[in-house]
C-alpha cells in the first residue's frame, strides 16, 4: 500500500502524556501509577509504557499509551470524566501536579511502526522542533538516524520510532531511542563522540542541523512500583 494512503486504514493513536510534579510530591505521584496503570486497562486502553526521568529532567512521570482510533480516544476520555473511580484518582493526583503536556500523536511515514517497549531498559525521549515542511524534514531526520546507527553499529542507541504529535500547536517529531545497557553506556558515549567529530559525517549533520531543531532530551526508565510506596512515606 502507497504510504501516502495507510491513513485509509490506519486509525492507531498513540498518545505521550509528560505529567511534571511538584518537587516535593514526585514520589506521591509515582506512587499512584500502579493505579493508573489499572485504570487505562479498565477503560480498554493499551499502556506501552510508565516511566520516570532520570537525567535530562526532574520530577516527571511519563505515559505512553494507545487508542485503537479517535473515536476509541473520545470514548475514553468520556468515561474518564463519569467513571467513580477515574473522577476519584484525578482528585488524589490534582494536588501533586504542577503542569501536564499531552502529545496525541501518529506513528512517522517514514518509520510506521513502534517497535516493543522494554520494561527493563531506559529509554531516551527526544523531541525535535522541524524548521520547515513536515514530510521533508521527517525524512532528513529518518535518513540521519539510519546512517547514525550504521556508523555506530551494535553500539548505537536505536531508535525505536518516530511520533508525529496531529495537533498543530505542537510542531515537533518525538523520537523514542533504545539505549544501551547500563554497562554498555560509556561504550555507547565513546561511539556517539567519535561519530560526531568524524570529520567524514559533518556534511550530513550540518544538513540534518537545517531541518530540526533538538528541544528536549530526556533519559527515562520504568517506574520501580516496589519502592516508589518507601519513598512517598518518606516525603
Amino acid at each position: 500500500m502507497n504510504p501516502i494512503t495507510t491513513h485509509l486504514t490506519d486509525t492507531m493513536l498513540i498518545e505521550l502524556k509528560i505529567v511534571k510534579a511538584k518537587p516535593e510530591c514526585i514520589w506521591h505521584l509515582l506512587h499512584q501509577a500502579e493505579n493508573l496503570k489499572r485504570l487505562y486497562e479498565k477503560s480498554g486502553v493499551k499502556v506501552l509504557a510508565l516511566w520516570m526521568t532520570t537525567c535530562g529532567a526532574t520530577h516527571e512521570m511519563m505515559t505512553l499509551v494507545q487508542h485503537a482510533s479517535c473515536a476509541s480516544r473520545a470514548q475514553y476520555k468520556d468515561f474518564r470524566m463519569t467513571d467513580c473511580e477515574w473522577v476519584k484518582f484525578d482528585i488524589t493526583i490534582a494536588k501533586f501536579i504542577m503542569e501536564v503536556e499531552d502529545y496525541v500523536c501518529k506513528t512517522s511515514v517514514n518509520m510506521p511502526t513502534l517497535k516493543t517497549i522494554t520494561p527493563t531498559k531506559k529509554y531516551l525521549i527526544q523531541m525535535l522542533r522541524y524548521k520547515g515542511f513536515l514530510p521533508f524534514d521527517s525524512k532528513k531526520l529518518f535518513e540521519a538516524i539510519k546512517e547514525r546507527e550504521c556508523v555506530e553499529g551494535e553500539n548505537a542507541c536505536t531508535c525505536i520510532g518516530i511520533l508525529v504529535p496531529m495537533m498543530s500547536k505542537h510542531q515537533c517529531m518525538i523520537v523514542i531511542r533504545e539505549c544501551a545497557e547500563d554497562n554498555m553506556a560509556d561504550t555507547h558515549m565513546n561511539a556517539f563522540r567519535d561519530y560526531v567529530h568524524d570529520p567524514k559525517n559533518w556534511a550530513h549533520n550540518y544538513e540534518t542541523s537545517l531541518h530540526v531543531v533538538r528541544e528536549r532530551n530526556v533519559v527515562v526508565r520504568t517506574i520501580p512500583f516496589d519502592k516508589v510506596a518507601d519513598n512517598a512515606a518518606l516525603e
